[in-house]
């Protein structure tokens, strides 16, 4: 996996209307403008992404592209559109990746997007080692890191209801166990499974004491870092990265 170097964007709402951006990166910083109505139209769209996706529907198809190539020319307009070709070219030329921060705290009408979906002829970015895209919430205070002794046991449950589209619980284990497979291997995490998806099971398991991070089905929407195999959807990519295992990275690695 590549260094990244950061294109930061900031997204608030205009006083005129829309949506304002201020964006710094390696190549730069600037600012701007763009219009997005989050209407019905614009969410049907994503709900039919979604039961694609849960239904296991070919991920990369006409819908999925024209989705996110129409949120990429919306977001990257103008000045902003060089700075980022601008910056990715930069830091491929060190051969580092550019790390898409996009900040929405201002805009949480925003956030309920599936920003994974930006499309830049002929990738998806977010299923690309070398364009992460991160989600970024401005919180009013820094929280200082969690102090762990390693290894982190991490004890996992994959939860598929009977009233809901059938979730690929087997895919869903082996992509978090590849995701994790490095720190495993450098003894930084341990993971056990919950073979019985079910309250009480968890409770049970609980009671014998340590902490635990429970990892549910149907995640949401995340930095994807791997590239996935052609027809495969961005948001199901092989290595989901969760955000979460960046700081048991740091310490696995000393830092």
């Amino acid at each position: 996996m590549p260094e990244y170097r950061d294109l930061k964007i900031r997204i608030e709402r205009n006083p005129a209307g829309g949506f304002k951006t201020y964006a710094a990166g390696p190549a730069g910083e600037t600012s701007g403008t763009f219009e997005l109505a989050v209407d019905g139209e614009l969410m049907e769209t994503v709900a039919k992404l979604g039961r694609r996706v849960r239904g296991g529907g070919t991920p990369e198809d006409t819908l999925a592209k024209s989705f996110g190539a129409t949120l990429f020319d919306t977001l990257f307009r103008g000045r902003l559109r060089d700075l980022y070709h601008e910056s990715l070219s930069g830091a491929q030329a060190q051969g580092k990746g550019l790390r898409i921060t996009l900040a929405l705290t201002d805009v949480p009408e925003l956030m309920q997007l599936p920003w994974e979906y930006l499309y830049d002829e002929p990738d998806f970015l977010a299923i690309s080692d070398w364009t992460p895209i991160v989600r970024y919430l401005e919180l009013p205070k820094v929280r200082e890191p969690l102090a762990v002794e390693p290894p982190l046991r991490i004890l996992s449950m994959i939860s598929s209801p009977s009233n809901a589209a059938r979730l690929d619980v087997e895919r869903e284990r082996e992509n978090l166990e590849r995701a994790l497979s490095q720190l495993v291997q450098d003894g930084a995490v341990e993971i056990s499974w919950l073979e019985q998806a079910t309250l009480a099971e968890l409770q049970l398991r609980r009671g014998g004491g340590g902490r635990h991070a429970p990892a549910r089905g149907r995640p949401r929407a995340r930095p994807l870092r791997q590239r996935a195999a052609p027809g495969r959807d961005p948001r199901q990519s092989h290595d989901p990265a969760p955000r979460g295992l960046e700081l048991v990275r740091r310490r696995a690695r000393g830092g």
